[in-house]
């Protein structure tokens, strides 16, 4: 999902785009020793988290992550993406 300044239109032109999302864990890395909690690019503008390391920074109230559940998805991109940003509690 985009973040940031360009999800709440307070983006100028020399904003760089944040990017931030939530992945399963591959089956290789889940039972091997390849886990992987965190892929981002050098400048932490691209910046996604395993679902189990979501959860533990969300229980620490982590503002990154809570700006993710509150960040609308007309403004967030993930609609264009992947079709929702959250996914429905049933």
């Amino acid at each position: 999902m985009i973040s940031e300044s360009r999800a709440y239109g307070t983006d100028t032109p020399e904003s760089d785009t944040d990017v931030k999302g939530v992945f399963v864990q591959p089956r290789d890395g889940f039972y091997g020793l390849e886990r992987v909690e965190q892929i981002n690019n050098e400048t932490n503008d691209i910046v996604f988290y395993v679902v189990g390391r979501f959860a533990e920074l969300l229980a620490k109230n982590n503002p990154n992550l809570l700006e993710m559940l509150s960040t609308p998805d007309e403004r967030s991109g993930a609609a264009g993406l992947a079709g929702s940003s959250r996914v429905q509690a049933a």
